[in-house]
């Protein structure tokens, strides 16, 4: 496609595209579906395609395609596969691909067979795979005259070295592959080059020139933008904007890439690797932008958190533990039942590590609180046992570490509430002690603060002596936060959110005295007098019946304050 803007080639497609659907000889249609999907793809229609060349698979599998087209069809799964995300499917096309290259010695497609492995590694940041496939393409091409193949595998090479950081080496790939591209003349791998060497650039320090670049990848396609490149370019100038501190831009960068990248089915685009993607998908889930389909980017590629101490609520974390309230357990999003006999060892072992503050566990003090009539060698040997049982029930080896006789949950592969709960607390407490405070930035962790706290650190088992003290820090913690939010909304005369803040302070604890006094007090300020008076009698009666003790006198003159103000408010309006 030199010319996809020729005034021909809408009708030209549309033809082909009614041929395409009429009864043809099964190698001739798929030679015609490979003709137009170029067009089709840039038209952002990658799933209905890949739909469509899935009908083909029986076919190349019972033999009725030749070898050639046979080959083609692979090529066309493997590059498909590859940028709708299903990368494992990619890679197992890529191997099917070349075996059959090789039996036929139709050597032809290799090197695109080669590179889609390549790519479908690196989006895993599978290293060595990649560097395997990338070995063989350079001794490929080593005894050929420079083509579209030798750029495929220079832009290749340029991502790869943006893993190193080796940015010099990033540039140098990412310029040569342009060259060549402009040597050929073909549209779609110029712009290519163009959005690969973008990536390039900004690594080496030139931001306003990666822009410009970015810019130039989004091509005319049709009536159009090239739909891939426009998602690429919209992804990547998010990720580039929120490195240079551009928090807003990038947000409104990456809802126009994410809603166009879940209608279209896109995987994540080229270039990707940990420092550009991971903040990206993060800052993404704490917006609730596209949710769903961030989740699924994440599982695709198989990435880690960066920083496993904050992870956001919404990761597709494999194992998901919930303590607080009721207690469950999923693994890879199923709901795993905990009564079963069999599990109730390593269930218990996996409280027991959390409620000890899930890192860095001494291994005795783990012991001592589930077998503490087992002598020294008996509970450790039970442990060793429990410890292999809970791995196997969580599906991930790493996810419970024991060294050096202390045990942790790896926090790339273990979620817990309660964990996460503390986080967000903390995220808090920064934030308000902040120079500059900015409210929306606390409702909204005020209220994943709220989604998290179900209920009591493991409510159902509290008479466990070892459940008891994590209980209390985190009862407590919630307390002195749930106070110090109160007061920011009041000395913001903000008395709804004071209201509403103190109310979740006495379903908490209806105990507290400090926030019946506050609630009387916002109250108050509404002008509310009767729910300020009804709040102390609840205070009283609470008091009272509980602990049988009285308010106390800052209470009792908050009191007698607005019953006054109440009573002279209700004679003016009598004698009005």
């Amino acid at each position: 496609f030199r010319k996809p803007n020729h005034p021909l080639v809408t009708e030209l497609i549309d033809r082909a595209e009614q041929l395409w659907n009429s009864p043809l000889e099964l190698n001739l249609r798929w030679q015609l579906g490979t003709a137009i999907f170029p067009f089709l793809f840039g038209r952002g229609k990658l799933v209905h395609w890949m739909e469509t060349i899935r009908l083909f698979e029986p076919d190349s599998r019972s033999g009725t395609l030749t070898p050639e087209v046979h080959l083609s069809v692979l090529v066309a799964v493997t590059f498909g596969e590859l940028f709708r995300g299903h990368y494992e499917s990619s890679l197992e096309h890529a191997e099917r691909g070349l075996e059959l290259a090789q039996k036929s010695n139709i050597t032809l497609l290799n090197n695109w067979l080669l590179g889609y492995g390549a790519s479908s590694a690196l989006f895993q940041a599978d290293l060595p795979v990649a560097d395997r496939y990338l070995k063989k393409m350079h001794t490929n091409l080593a005894t050929l005259p420079p083509n579209l193949d030798t750029a495929l595998y220079q832009m290749i090479m340029s991502w790869r070295s943006l893993f190193d950081q080796d940015y010099p080496q990033a540039l140098e790939h990412a310029q040569a592959a342009l060259k060549l591209a402009h040597t050929i003349g073909s549209i779609y791998p110029v712009a290519l080059c163009h959005y690969v060497l973008a990536h390039a650039l900004f690594e080496s320090g030139d931001p306003p020139q990666a822009f410009h670049t970015l810019e130039q990848a989004c091509i005319p396609w049709g009536d159009g933008k090239h739909q891939q490149l426009l998602f690429y370019s919209r992804f990547s100038g998010a990720g580039f904007q929120l490195r240079l501190g551009q928090t807003e831009r990038a947000v409104e960068l990456l809802e126009q890439a994410l809603l166009q990248g879940a209608t279209q089915g896109y995987g994540l685009p080229l270039c990707s690797r940990p420092n550009l993607v991971e903040p990206l998908l993060r800052l993404a889930l704490e917006q609730n932008i596209e949710t769903g389909y961030v989740q699924r980017l994440i599982q695709q590629a198989k990435i880690v958190p960066d920083n496993p101490t904050e992870i956001p609520e919404r990761w597709p974390m494999p194992v998901r533990v919930y303590t607080l309230g009721k207690f469950s357990l999923q693994v890879n999003g199923k709901l795993l039942s905990c009564s079963a006999r069999t599990k109730n060892r390593p269930i218990e072992l996996l409280k027991a590590i959390i409620a000890f503050g899930g890192q860095d566990v001494a291994q005795e003090k783990v012991m001592d609180a589930l077998w503490p009539d087992a002598s020294g060698d008996t509970a450790l040997k039970s442990m060793h046992t429990t410890l292999h049982r809970l791995r196997k029930l969580l599906g991930i080896e790493e996810s419970v570490i024991l060294k050096d006789g202390y045990l942790s949950l790896d926090a790339r592969h273990v979620w817990v509430d309660i964990r996460c709960l503390e986080q967000v607390l903390n995220r808090i407490g920064h934030k308000l002690g902040a120079p500059t405070i900015d409210p929306d930035a606390i409702a909204r962790l005020t209220r994943t603060a709220e989604r998290l706290f179900q209920g009591p650190f493991l409510d159902s088992e509290a008479s466990r002596p070892w459940s008891i003290a994590p209980a209390e820090r985190i009862r407590n913690r919630l307390i002195r936060t749930i106070l110090s939010l109160g007061h920011f909304w009041e000395n913001r005369g903000d008395w709804e959110r004071a209201v509403s803040c103190y109310q979740c302070g006495l379903e908490l604890d209806p105990l507290t005295e400090l926030f019946y006094r506050h609630l009387m007090h916002a109250y108050f300020k509404q002008g509310n007098h009767a729910d300020a008076l009804a709040t102390y009698e609840r205070c009283r009666k609470v008091l009272a019946s509980t602990l049988g003790i009285m308010p106390g006198q800052k209470t009792v003159r908050l009191y007698q304050l607005i019953l006054a103000r109440s009573a002279k408010s209700q004679t003016l309006s009598d004698n009005s």
